[in-house]
């Protein structure tokens, strides 16, 4: 596990016992400075995620020709299979220009150009708005998909990401207590949100050469990101002065990043972290154990985005609502800028 991320226990907030206005207030400084926190919630249910990665690696390794039985293209590719080479790394073009120039030389991302390898599988978690009234069917109206030879995957999926959105809602909780601001300001927000386990597979066989870039140099258009129980290592992640660092997470713990949606409501406060995903020399045994097995290598990991509605206004609430922070974090509908993201990325045409 990464010592270089913060760490906290969430039993003290959801016992309510009197230690848990300490541990919100590390979250809070942990989101700020980081973008990130490691932490430990023994209501998570272990047991599914792994039964869930250990599926989804299945379903990975499977020919294109049947994976693309479960490509929802009229979806936006918001449930179901996406495959590799689809998805364009995040973030605005001449803004993540600004910020890989910003950054001190060994601290800038492995370079890249197109789209990422890694492949993805989104399951929606939890109820929508509904589209017909609110619109936004991209985010509102995806049915759940599931292979057909896997029918295990729906209630895994729903356990899994079920407790990683409590999970996230707890950690966002206490960020809003560490800042001041009641439990429910982030929240509130999320209901009827279009949460989305969303994981990703890269066959390390076919990529897993030492500094090959699986998901380039992004952040989320997220509230936020939690995550466990990656296969392989190759995760890094930007720090708010701009140190790359690396991130490892191992049961019982898991990782929350803030996205865009977090910076935005805090004006800024909060660290919307960038994070790029690369091949390791440390993973090459495994690869080469794989291979003389005649066994696939894929790298999963299980990423839950969790997002306010879709009607939601996002910007600068709250305390942190002040003229400056408006000025530099205009408000925006979350449909509406979620809606271009995708079309950013190549997933949705405009």
């Amino acid at each position: 596990m990464e010592a270089a991320t913060p760490i906290v226990d969430i039993a003290p907030h959801v016992e309510a016992s009197p230690q848990a206005g300490q541990a919100c207030e590390i979250v809070a400084r942990a989101l700020a400075e980081y973008g990130q926190i490691i932490f430990r919630d023994d209501r998570v249910d272990f047991e599914a995620g792994h039964g869930f990665v250990r599926g989804m690696q299945r379903f990975f390794a499977k020919p294109a020709r049947i994976k693309a039985q479960c490509r929802m293209l009229h979806c936006a590719h918001q449930t179901g299979w996406t495959p590799p080479d689809a998805e364009l790394p995040g973030a605005a073009k001449g803004e993540k220009d600004d910020i890989i120039a910003a950054l001190a030389p060994e601290h800038r991302p492995t370079p890249v150009i197109g789209p990422d390898k890694k492949e993805r599988f989104m399951f929606p978690i939890g109820p929508r708005l509904d589209p017909t009234v609110y619109g936004y069917p991209e985010f509102n109206s995806n049915p759940f998909v599931v292979p057909h030879d896997q029918p295990e995957l729906l209630g895994l999926a729903l356990t899994w990401g079920g407790s990683l959105l409590r999970a996230a809602m707890s950690i966002l909780e206490m960020a809003a207590i560490g800042w001041g601001e009641p439990a429910n300001f982030f929240t509130k927000r999320m209901g009827f949100g279009p949460h989305f386990l969303a994981p990703t597979g890269s066959d390390l066989i076919a990529h897993g050469k030492p500094g090959t870039v699986l998901a380039g140099f992004h952040n989320d258009m997220s509230l936020g990101t939690v995550m466990s129980l990656s296969t392989h290592s190759g995760l890094f992640a930007w720090r708010r002065d701009g140190v790359r660092i690396p991130v490892r997470v191992k049961p019982p713990y898991l990782l929350f990043q803030g996205g865009r949606q977090l910076q935005w409501i805090t004006g800024g406060v909060a660290n919307r972290v960038f994070h790029e995903v690369i091949a390791l020399e440390e993973n090459v045994p495994r690869i080469e154990e794989a291979i003389a097995r005649e066994e696939p290598c894929i790298r999963v990991a299980s990423p839950l985005f969790v997002h306010c509605n879709t009607n939601e206004t996002v910007g600068p609430d709250g305390h942190f609502a002040t003229s400056e922070a408006r000025q530099v974090f205009p408000p925006y509908i979350q449909g509406e800028r979620t809606h271009h993201a995708l079309v950013s990325r190549g997933l949705l045409m405009d």
